[in-house]
């Protein structure tokens, strides 16, 4: 590694004959594998070490060899062989390289080349490292399950986990940028696939607090600083990017269209992450989900702007008619209701407040805007609907709140 920063011998000597001078290196830490296994058949230490050697020597020869996705491939690969050799010969030392493997990896994927090189790579040789990667993630997971490694199988899961939403957010960019042709500046649909992985990324780092160890609060700082990466991203799709406010073409059908990527799939991600992230503060996990429910309560507004104006101009001076704002109070209601019926079914105390004010924001809409437009017998008709539904309300928040608390034993 000194020769290689201080002196890029491959600029010399030229790349192969460099990268045989390190797998040469590799045979050498490979007899000396076998020779250390033969001598302490009880001490697995020193064949450890020698092993992980030998597969740092093969993963230096193929970063001075390859092209960016066939060597993004081959760090996968080496993961997933020292994974093999640890489920094989009882290697616990094969932890640390398979964490140090998963994050070389995770700088490829997200830094050099990274995100840019997505973005702009032929959709299959993309396809190539993202699922190339995830598929060895997921193989070295399930050779992992035979030996007690909770360090490196929370490495291996969260990464998959990352990757995996990296894949699909990529190929939906690819794909929606095919069907459109190009890429208008801040496209909605662009601005929340970016969000999505950054988001990925930051709830992986928090994934991996479960392994604690001296690099727990790098990870947390690591957690921090993705997390507002993705903060930025949301901001600009939420403000600049956003079809009400910037001229923009909402492509696809009703309900199924490029508002999904925009705001819906990271509205999921950060739900999922909220529920998945048990051994987290409470707190925190709030802060993880309120976001994501805001997000999703935005795009189902979008949604119903859109099934009344079109996909041409988000924007359009022709006003909210009737059925467009009643419809709001309509799909408001629906997701309060949907929220209670997940306080119910997980026993949450905090999905039924989330319910409650979801439906409470339906009640003041009606109040301050709905009703009035109404006159005559038909708004007086209206109040007195409403009050029953507000009592019909106070006692399914009752029943819902006696449910979530368990009684106490006699």
């Amino acid at each position: 590694m000194a020769l290689e920063f201080g002196w890029h011998p491959a600029m010399m000597i030229g790349a192969w004959p460099w990268a045989l001078h390190a797998l040469a290196l590799a045979g050498l830490m490979v007899a000396k594998a076998a020779r250390f296994a033969q001598a302490d058949p009880g001490d697995r230490l020193r064949p450890a070490l020698a092993t992980v050697s030998a597969l740092a020597c093969i993963a230096f020869a193929l970063t001075v060899l390859l092209t960016d996705a066939a060597l993004t491939l081959a760090l996968a690969a080496v993961v997933v062989s020292a994974t093999a050799l640890d489920r094989r010969f009882d290697l616990p030392q094969m932890t640390g390289f398979v964490a140090a493997g998963v994050l070389a990896l995770g700088y490829r994927l997200l830094i050099q080349p990274g995100l840019p090189w997505a973005l702009e790579a032929p959709v299959l040789e993309m396809l190539a490292a993202y699922g190339g990667t995830l598929a060895a993630l997921l193989g070295a997971l399930m050779l992992g399950q035979s030996r007690p490694r909770p360090r490196a199988q929370v490495f291996l899961e969260s990464a998959a986990w990352s990757v995996g939403g990296m894949t699909v957010s990529l190929t939906l960019y690819h794909a929606i940028e095919a069907y459109v042709g190009h890429v208008p500046k801040e496209a909605h649909w662009a601005l929340g696939l970016y969000a999505t992985i950054w988001i990925g990324t930051a709830l992986a780092q928090l994934e991996r607090l479960k392994a604690g160890g001296a690099l727990r609060w790098l990870r947390a700082g690591l957690a921090a600083v993705f997390g507002l990466v993705s903060l930025i991203w949301l901001a600009l799709g939420v403000t600049l990017g956003n079809p009400l406010f910037e001229e923009q073409v909402i492509h696809g059908l009703i309900g199924v269209n490029t508002l999904i990527p925009a705001y819906l799939l990271p509205a999921a991600v950060l739900l999922a992450g909220a529920l998945r992230l048990t051994h987290l503060r409470r707190w925190l996990r709030v802060v993880i989900g309120a976001p994501g429910a805001l997000l999703a309560l935005l795009w189902l507004g979008l949604v119903i702007r859109h099934a009344w104006q079109g996909g041409t101009l988000m924007h359009t001076a022709n006003g909210i008619t009737d059925g467009e704002l009643y419809s709001y109070t309509v799909g408001l209601l629906l997701a309060g209701a949907g929220l209670f019926y997940q306080s119910l079914a997980r026993s949450s105390d905090g999905l039924r407040r989330a319910g409650v004010a979801v439906i409470a924001l339906a009640v003041a809409k009606v109040f301050l805007i709905d009703i009035s437009g109404l006159a005559g017998l038909v708004r007086v008709f209206s109040f007195l609907l409403l009050g029953l539904s507000l009592a019909g309300l106070a006692w399914v928040n009752r029943w819902a709140q006696t449910r979530a608390t368990p009684t106490p034993e006699a």
